[in-house]
């Protein structure tokens, strides 16, 4: 009797600490209080050698809202997982990303940035940064214009 108490109670430790979440690992938050999406488009280019495979270039224009400054900023598409290359349009002397500030992010083909598992489980269409508070947050892209198609020579 005293063996069968053990073994669930062993069991039952076991359920329940596999049925929490990991501690220190971050989750994925909605950042549409941190920024908007004014708009997004894309444009393949048909490479003019021969051989060479077409690709999608990527444009992102948002406006940021949050007083606390992004850190990294991340594309994730339907198969697509990119670094961004974050450029500030609005026009200060300062290179940190402040609240008000237009930016124009480009994400950046043939990276080697691994997929964050908490990034990995969302299935959604968005951007996704990290902040100063080492916070992962997503914003859903809800509409991307196609571009023409680019044809090199």
């Amino acid at each position: 009797m005293q063996l069968k108490n053990n073994i669930s109670i062993v069991i039952f430790t076991c359920l329940s600490i596999l049925s929490f979440p990991v501690f220190g690992k971050s989750h994925l938050k909605n950042g549409n209080s941190y920024a908007q999406v004014v708009n997004g488009s894309v444009q393949r280019t048909m490479p003019g050698m021969k051989g060479m495979a077409p690709y999608d270039q990527y444009t992102f224009t948002l406006v940021w809202k949050s007083v606390h400054t992004p850190s990294m900023f991340y594309w994730k598409g339907d198969d697509k997982w990119m670094k961004c290359r974050v450029a500030i349009l609005s026009k200060h002397s300062e290179e940190i990303v402040k609240k008000g500030d237009t930016i124009m992010l480009s994400p950046i083909r043939n990276g080697q940035d691994v997929i964050p598992e908490q990034v990995l489980k969302s299935n959604t269409t968005s951007l996704v940064l990290t902040t100063s508070k080492n916070e992962w947050l997503y914003i859903p892209v809800k509409k991307i214009d196609k571009k023409p198609v680019l044809i090199m020579p």
